[in-house]
């Protein structure tokens, strides 16, 4: 196509932006018809949109339009109808038949599918509907159009677009006359765009009005520094950086061109600019021109300043006698008798932005300041954004040891949260994080706190992000996976840790895939001709928490690095093992599309050695990365905003939150965390992978040894997916609105219940959940005692309990059984199949040592009965022999009529010094155990038993296994055989134990929620 008709199809383009779509071909020869070009056919025009290179202006211009007509909330047609609802096929048809291209829908959706998933709002309903674009929309104009420039994909865009628009519209209007505070929590993914997010929602508050923004950041500076950096490159500009000198520096810098004046010009910039971070650093970026420019000052369009109150190598420091940086008083209102708040004022104003790590210091530095400020802190619209919610801004304090929440102590970063909030009544506060669940445990009756009372929404990220689900199989895959149909088969290579070490082989490997990724990498830049493709890359290798054992680590990978002689014949062969025998078969099941592979391993020959070459550039392949100290963050070799970095990064909790590893690819974990959202965090693999996501490995360890269990890292990671699942499908249930439009729940009321199907493997750190209780909990295939009977005191209650089981032993067998037990003996019962539901009546109706005993395992049963999990049990009453402790008696008094014969056993109740003043017994019998847990269903029974097994199959894996024991509880203490015959009822313990089927819990789950004032306070108790 002629480049004057590429010109005229993207104006025709253009021409469609912001407003209804229309038939594009006439449009397009409309335009081309009044500057006397051939006219384009549909075929044509068709193949100029949808052409194969992705970097295409036509189809990239092709694609943000239909990105932007699938998400916009309301679309009206040009016929004046409405389209259909956003995010739908249906919305899309709608389009296609406006834009006279219905016929091409099938090629369309090939290559722009539409991407249906919506985030999760949840909210109290209270917020007051206001227009938050009636003061403009310059800076999130300017930070779209720098995320287009980025390369995020028009549904990421757009994505942004609506989710940060549901957030603005949920804080307060800064015009308001009456004050209200906003509180809302942003649930992300790792890695998955949150700070791309939250500085769109500082582009639209700062449009709308918000006058003091602050962003908290994680808790070491160079974390801080990386956000600071961020938001300035791509929202706050070269305009506002530079200030007042910015025409006097652009002058200077075209009269530096000459050789004449070059030196003389260069000084006065130098003097100019001496103050601005980023020249005088000489920032890479900045010479480059990466910083973006409004072309002229924003106050002159319209838009307010940007007044930094911190810089990259500077967190908030006490303004002491420049206070008039914080005092907008100074700022000539033009109604200085009037709030701040009020219209013209707010238009004149600029907005002062503080980007501040969770530091004691510098929080109570900034507490201070606005307490010395002219202005009145009743006046000022702002907004806290807290970045990684739920690190250090928790209140860890004890609420049963501070009786009220007046009093109590809270954790020092915490109170300056809460405190900077109460003194700001029109300050909003958003939380953003990956991890929730400390959060959603934050106590909700404390109002100074910040729980999130008005909204919660849930982010989904684009479909290019690998999270969880991109490397887990969390769905049904085929009985006979392979690499296309199997994330792990894929992605995954374990690390057998049972020596306590990684072996060689596998550090060698390791090593060895990411040498070999990094020449796939050079070779699609190469075929491509995109030298801007995969500027970096990088390997990550995370052992252990302590400093220590890094640098033991880094002399370990060093030492692997040169002996693996990448530049020898071994080195050779062993890479082309492995392309033959994992890199080219993924790549053959994951490439993406417009990105290709060699057809051999000879043709990534010179790439490998190119790849050596750039990780072998600078001090060391291997770069030591732990925290010890700030400077090392800023040493070249890891420095991804100035430079590209090819290495190997060793270190531990400071590469685990926060910090972005550009590049990231292959990754060596073998830590063990007991905390899920500490674990989760440390996925540092997670994120965006675009055109090599085949190519990323994980070498993650099994058979660790933890306390008494072996832990497999990668079933650990899978687990908390699940988790994770579990609660955004909770936050989906409860975001459904009523009949009359309003929400189902608010925030407060919703039970979001985060699950834990690993018992060792809590959600989050014990003393961020205190406000926390467990609400279900129970574990497949494994038997569990229900013995904690009350005190006997005059028996009433042992009565009860026989008289609840007789229905449920009426449905047994008259004849018995044998079964093995867990030796090689044999034992008699009487069994029958009993209905899951008629088993709950029965356990409910159980009085335990108290009315939380139990609890949550009554839950997670009727839980199971609910979802179809679980069916019916196979009820056991075991037979034994009579011996000295064993007795068959009938038991009369139930109903005053009946008598039942059963076992009964010696038990003995738990004693406190020989006296029997505990409740509960001790518990059963293990030569049941095997059996029963057979019959759910557990793998590799201890025994095997062919009549369990049978009973098992029959139940199709929705069976459980119930026993009971009959124990000796007379006020005598007399054992079994010196019982009388018949017994009374109040004389016998009715003790059962029951195994849940294991399919519907293989690793065990408890869930948790957030407590209410109108709930008992139970503790968090780990009894893993």
């Amino acid at each position: 196509m002629a480049p004057e008709t590429v010109q005229i199809l993207q104006q025709a383009l253009a021409s469609l932006k912001n407003n209804p779509p229309r038939a594009l071909l006439k449009r397009t020869n409309s335009l081309l018809n009044d500057d006397d070009l051939p006219l384009l056919d549909e075929s044509a025009l068709v193949s100029a949109l949808l052409v194969s290179n992705p970097n295409d202006p036509v189809r990239i211009a092709f694609h943000e339009l239909l990105a932007h007509w699938d998400h916009i909330d309301e679309l009206t047609l040009r016929d004046g109808t409405a389209a259909a609802t956003a995010q739908t096929d249906e919305r899309r048809r709608d389009v296609l038949a406006a834009l006279g291209l219905q016929e091409h829908e099938d090629v369309i959706a090939q290559l722009f599918p539409v991407y249906h998933v919506k985030p999760t709002l949840i909210e109290a309903g209270e917020w007051q509907p206001w227009d938050t674009t009636a003061r403009g929309r310059f800076y999130w104009n300017s930070y779209e159009s720098t995320l287009r420039r980025k390369g995020f994909a028009p549904e990421a865009v757009e994505s942004i677009d609506s989710a940060t628009r549901l957030i603005v519209e949920r804080l307060a209007d800064p015009t308001r006359k009456e004050p209200y505070q906003s509180k809302g929590l942003v649930v992300g993914h790792v890695q998955s765009g949150k700070t791309a997010n939250f500085t769109g929602l500082i582009a639209k508050a700062v449009d709308a009005g918000y006058k003091l923004i602050i962003v908290l950041t994680g808790t070491i500076e160079m974390l801080r520094s990386q956000t600071q950096k961020r938001i300035d490159m791509e929202l706050v500009g070269q305009e506002n950086l530079l200030g007042g000198v910015a025409k006097k520096v652009r002058a200077l810098e075209l009269q530096a061109l000459s050789d004449v004046n070059a030196d003389t010009a260069k000084e006065n910039i130098r003097r100019l600019t001496e103050s601005i971070d980023y020249i005088s650093t000489a920032d890479e970026d900045w010479l480059a021109n990466r910083f973006v420019s409004f072309g002229g000052y924003p106050e002159d369009r319209g838009a307010p300043r940007i007044v930094r109150l911190t810089g990259y190598n500077d967190d908030y420091k006490a303004l002491r006698k420049g206070l008039e940086a914080l005092d907008f008083r100074t700022d000539g209102l033009p109604k200085p008798s009037e709030p701040l708040w009020q219209a013209e004022n707010l238009a004149q104003a600029g907005v002062r932005l503080a980007i501040v790590k969770k530091n004691t210091s510098s929080l109570e530095k900034l507490r201070n300041d606005l307490q010395l400020i002219k202005a009145d802190l009743n006046e000022i619209p702002a907004l806290i954004i807290d970045d990684e919610a739920d690190q250090a801004s928790i209140n860890t304090t004890n609420p049963r040891k501070k009786p009220t929440k007046e009093k109590q102590e809270r954790t020092k970063i915490n109170e300056h949260i809460a405190g900077i909030l109460k003194a700001m009544p029109r300050c909003q506060y958003v939380a953003y994080t990956a991890t929730p669940f400390a959060n959603v445990f934050v106590d909700p009756n404390d109002s100074q706190d910040i729980f999130p009372k008005d909204f919660i929404i849930a982010l989904e990220p684009s479909p290019d992000y690998m999270g969880a689900r991109a490397y887990h199989d969390l769905d049904p895959i085929p009985d006979e996976p392979d690499r296309r149909t199997s994330n792990k088969l894929a992605y995954y290579r374990p690390v057998d840790m049972s020596d306590g070490e990684v072996p060689d082989a596998s550090l060698t490997e390791a090593l060895d895939a990411f040498v070999l990724a990094g020449a796939l990498k050079l070779y699609r830049r190469q075929t491509l001709g995109d030298e801007s493709l995969f500027r970096h890359h990088t390997m990550l290798i995370h052992e252990s928490h302590l400093t220590g054992a890094h640098l033991l680590t880094l002399e370990s990978v060093k030492s692997a690095w040169k002996g693996n002689a990448y530049r020898s014949p071994a080195a050779m062969s062993r890479l082309r093992n492995l392309w033959n025998s994992d890199f080219s078969l993924t790549s053959k099941a994951r490439q993406e599309p417009g990105f290709p592979s060699p057809a051999s391993f000879e043709e990534l020959s010179s790439c490998i050695a190119d790849a050596v070459q750039l990780i072998e550039a600078g001090r060391s392949p291997v770069v030591l990365v732990n925290g010890s100290k700030e400077s090392e963050y800023q040493q070249a070799d890891i420095n991804f905003g100035r430079r590209a970095v090819w290495k190997i990064l060793v270190g531990g909790a400071k590469l685990s939150r926060g910090f972005t590893v550009e590049g990231l690819t292959v990754s060596l974990y073998t830590r063990v965390a007991t905390a899920a959202d500490t674990l989760m965090q440390m996925g540092r693999w997670f994120g965006y992978r675009r055109g090599y996501r085949d190519l990323v490995r994980l070498y993650i360890g099994t058979s660790i040894s933890k306390g008494r269990r072996d832990v497999d890292l990668y079933d650990a990671f899978e687990s908390i997916a699940r988790d994770e699942e579990d609660f955004r499908q909770e936050l989906r249930q409860y975001s459904e609105l009523n009949e009359d439009g309003e929400p189902a729940v608010k925030p407060i009321d919703v039970p979001p219940l985060v699950a834990q199907r690993l018992p060792w493997l809590k959600p989050t750190a014990t003393n961020k959940m205190y406000n926390s209780c467990i609400t279900e909990k129970g574990v497949g295939g494994k038997l569990q005692d229900y013995a904690l009977h009350p005190v006997r005191s005059d028996g009433s209650v042992n009565a009860h309990h026989f008289k609840t089981v007789v229905p449920v032993l009426r449905k047994l067998s008259a004849e018995h059984g044998a079964f093995k037990t867990d030796g090689t003996g044999v034992f008699r019962a009487r069994y029958g199949i009993v209905p899951a539901k008629d088993v709950l009546a029965m356990i409910t109706a159980f009085k335990f040592a108290d009315d939380d005993t139990y609890a949550p395992e009554k839950s997670f049963v009727r839980s199971l009965i609910e979802t179809d999990k679980l069916v019916d049990f196979v009820v056991l009453a075991p037979f034994l022999k009579d011996t000295a402790t064993n007795a068959l008696r009938s038991i009369v008094g139930f109903d005053g009529e009946s008598s039942f014969r059963v076992q009964i056993v010696k038990r003995k109740r738990r004693d406190e010094d020989g006296v029997w003043a505990r409740p509960g017994f001790t518990g059963s019998s293990p030569r049941q155990r095997s059996v029963v847990e057979q019959i759910a269903g557990i793998p590799n029974p201890t025994t095997f038993d062919s009549m369990a097994n049978t009973l098992h199959q029959q139940g199709n894996g929705r069976r459980g296994a119930l026993f009971f024991t009959f124990a000796a509880d007379t006020a005598e203490g007399l054992l079994a055989p010196d019982m009388d015959d018949p017994v009374h009822p109040r004389d016998l313990a009715t003790i059962f134990s029951m195994a849940l089927p294991y399919r519907a819990a293989p690793d065990g789950i408890i869930r948790h929620t957030v407590l209410r004032t109108d709930q008992p306070w139970t503790p968090f108790v780990d009894k893993a």
